[in-house]
């Protein structure tokens, strides 16, 4: 049975009623492949039981370049069943092309496979997949165009996530699920996998936000241990957008870089916020990966913006060993008037082995419009429990030049080749001690430029909280007591403030409980 499209058109409607539906047959509504491709049509189908084993398709016409969407199953009973339990997950393969709506929000425990060349995307209910693989050339979305209804994910959750080949998989952008917790990740060399859309609405505090200008956030994607990305792992253009962002302009945008019509804005050590972006067109996206074994990265990995005014997003990386040749990039977009680029943060105990490319590009518009560059930060730690005030003692840190512009970068020229900035505000820390139990802690700091390793002048405002409430400790700064202070003071929360200024030295920041000096008594 079939109404398929014609001369680039999109496939029609078919309408089954039946108490019985079985056979082995095909169920046709393609949109039209040629030129321009034609979206899928429509197909409903309602029995009471079913033994139906054929193929049903509303796939989009596949062009190449232009691809029509795929349309739309209504089979409420498609499921019935199916559900399994977080035991006893139910093995589903999908090999056909269908954007399908859940009746209701039940949760379904499903080990899905996606292949075949299918497309399919997923509306409403709520999905807890062991096993995900999508392979075959097969592309799997979630909620693409994102509208806050009720046909959006309630929720989904996937322990371990493979993308295969060529396959395609597109992350749900229902804010009730901004995070994802994966005992394996793997993404295969030409494979693709990109978030969703940010949370516009989310203050996100961490990063500067506020009520009234809000930093949005992405995606935070968590590994038990290992992780592979040889393809693509991108949250490109999933920024801000739409008018919205604390930066929004018509030209260009700002985020970790500012431009000639915009300031930056954001926290340079832990990046989290949405690209600024125009129109409906988006700024970079925000992607956090937490691998505490090793991640292997011979991929992309990229927070670009889709919008030619558009700023880079956040890309930030807490590895414990970080190996591979592969890139990572959060650069601004390129235009008569660009965007500038975004923030990207690496900590890892060990980065030896990558050998790729880390680029937050600044631009240089066709009008001499000039996007500066994004920053980067990188952390060599001794122990993963420096990496977060999560599990004890943790630190933020502000500085005073924390936005690239023209007093860092006053020689900033174009490039003839390609108009493109490689440069970036670069703060590099090493841990070299982390006590949280003895409440000892050293590191490394230091401030350059990417282009020439040059020190910039600039002042690092830190906060280190989780520590023990209303009690002095020792501060120095080269081993010297900071400001000849011989103690500073934590507060009633445990928090404790100091400011250091980063000069053309590495600096060695040490903290350490104050302990009085013992004394002897001697009697005779």
């Amino acid at each position: 049975m079939t109404a398929k499209g014609w001369s680039r058109g999109a496939g029609g409607s078919i309408w089954l009623v039946s108490d019985t539906f079985s056979g082995t047959g095909q169920i046709n509504a393609d949109g039209d492949p040629g030129g321009q491709g034609g979206g899928g049509g429509r197909v409903a189908i309602e029995y009471t039981s079913s033994s139906f084993s054929g193929k049903v398709s509303v796939k989009g016409g596949d062009t190449g370049n232009s691809d029509g969407s795929e349309g739309t199953l209504w089979e409420p009973r498609r499921y019935v069943g199916k559900t399994g339990t977080p035991e006893a997950p139910v093995d589903m393969e999908i090999t056909e092309s269908f954007s399908y709506v859940f009746p209701d929000q039940t949760t379904h425990y499903w080990n899905l496979t996606v292949t075949n060349g299918s497309r399919v995307e997923f509306h409403g209910g709520n999905l807890e997949i062991g096993d995900l693989t999508v392979g075959g050339a097969s592309t799997l979305r979630f909620d693409k165009w994102f509208s806050g209804s009720p046909d959006d994910m309630a929720g989904l959750t996937v322990s371990n996530l493979n993308v295969l080949g060529t396959g395609v998989l597109c992350l749900p952008s229902c804010v009730t699920v901004p995070s994802y917790s994966l005992a394996t990740l793997n993404i295969e060399t030409g494979a693709k996998v990109y978030s969703g859309w940010g949370d516009f609405s989310y203050v996100n505090a961490d990063s500067g936000g506020t009520t009234a200008k809000k930093h949005g956030r992405g995606v935070v994607i968590a590994c038990d241990k290992d992780a592979n990305i040889a393809g693509l792992l991108s949250a490109k253009g999933r920024g801000f957008g739409m008018s919205a962002g604390p930066t929004y302009s018509t030209e260009g945008n700002s985020y970790g870089g500012r431009t000639v019509y915009t300031l930056g804005y954001g926290n340079l050590t832990r990046p989290s916020a949405l690209g600024a972006g125009r129109n409906n067109f988006g700024g970079g996206g925000a992607i956090k990966l937490v691998v505490p074994g090793t991640l292997t990265l011979d991929g992309i990995l990229d927070s670009n913006p889709t919008d030619s005014r558009g700023a880079g997003g956040s890309i930030w990386i807490q590895a414990g060993t970080l190996t591979g040749a592969g890139t990572v990039t959060a650069r601004g977009g390129m235009d008569g008037r660009p965007g500038a680029g975004g923030r990207i943060a690496i900590e890892t105990m060990d980065r030896s082995g990558f050998s790729g490319l880390v680029a937050v590009t600044g631009r240089f518009g066709v009008h001499n419009d000039k996007s500066y560059p994004g920053t980067i930060y990188y952390a060599s730690v001794n122990n993963l429990s420096a990496f977060a005030a999560d599990g004890g003692a943790g630190i933020s840190t502000t500085f005073a030049k924390q936005v690239s512009d023209g007093t860092i970068f006053p020689e900033y020229v174009a490039n003839n080749t390609n108009f493109d900035v490689e440069d970036a505000i670069v703060v590099s820390r090493t841990f070299t001690e982390w006590n949280t139990a003895g409440e000892r802690f050293k590191w490394l700091e230091s401030c350059t430029k990417k282009s020439t390793g040059a020190a910039i002048d600039n002042t690092a405002n830190y906060t280190m909280t989780g520590l023990s409430a209303d009690t002095r400790f020792v501060v120095k700064d080269n081993g010297a007591l900071l400001n000849s202070d011989a103690f500073k003071l934590s507060d009633a929360t445990g928090a404790l403030a100091f400011t250091v200024p980063l000069g053309s030295e590495v600096h060695e920041v040490e903290v350490r409980k104050w302990t009085p000096a013992s004394t002897m008594m001697i009697v005779r």
